[in-house]
């Protein structure tokens, strides 16, 4: 192609290694480049699906993960805040969220989120949930805050499996992808 504009454009081998061209020819890439490729939102139907599947089961694990989609929905949450990586050496306890942090007032439930992505002072953020017509983050915080402290006690982080363990990522993937394919992912909620 090169040859072609040489001879439209005798100066082009001196102009397109110019750093304006440079930084014109990147940014259009950038635009332009690659169409973007995006998971498909989640629905309340989807939301509605994990509380089935807890109902029909009475599963500790799976009401906790129909949880964690109810509080990343109605909280804005990534999945990363609410699972752990799955390289036990990244875990860091100052990113777990708290069972002492989690209120419940004025038909209103509080948890402290103690750090997320744009937060990197560490200085978290109150997540409030209001109650909802369809997988109402309160009521389910409530029923599960029974379950917790029925089988883990005064343990100090809010989430946690039945086996104690803290959920992680390809724990959330495995669970997920039981009930939606993949044309849904974990920044859906």
């Amino acid at each position: 192609m090169q040859h072609f504009l040489k001879e439209l454009y005798p100066e082009f081998d001196t102009n397109h290694s110019h750093p304006l061209m440079k930084s014109t020819v990147r940014g259009a890439k950038k635009v332009r480049g690659n169409p973007m490729q995006r998971k498909l939102p989640l629905h309340l139907a989807h939301l509605q699906s994990f509380i089935n599947v807890a109902l029909c089961t009475s599963n500790y694990d799976d009401y906790l993960m129909a949880l964690l989609l109810s509080c990343a929905f109605y909280g804005c949450h990534q999945m990363g805040e609410l699972v752990q990586k799955n390289d036990h050496t990244l875990f860091n306890w100052r990113k777990i969220i708290k069972h002492a942090s989690l209120t419940f007032e004025n038909g209103c439930a509080q948890y402290h989120l103690p750090y997320h992505k744009s937060d990197p002072f560490f200085q978290g953020t109150d997540v409030i949930f209001t109650s909802q017509d369809v997988t109402d983050p309160v009521s389910m915080l409530k029923k599960y805050l029974r379950l917790h402290d029925h089988l883990h006690g005064a343990k100090v982080a809010l989430f946690l499996r039945e086996d104690g363990s803290h959920p992680s990522h390809s724990w959330f993937k495995w669970k997920f992808f039981s009930i939606l394919d993949h044309h849904f992912g974990g920044h859906s909620p």
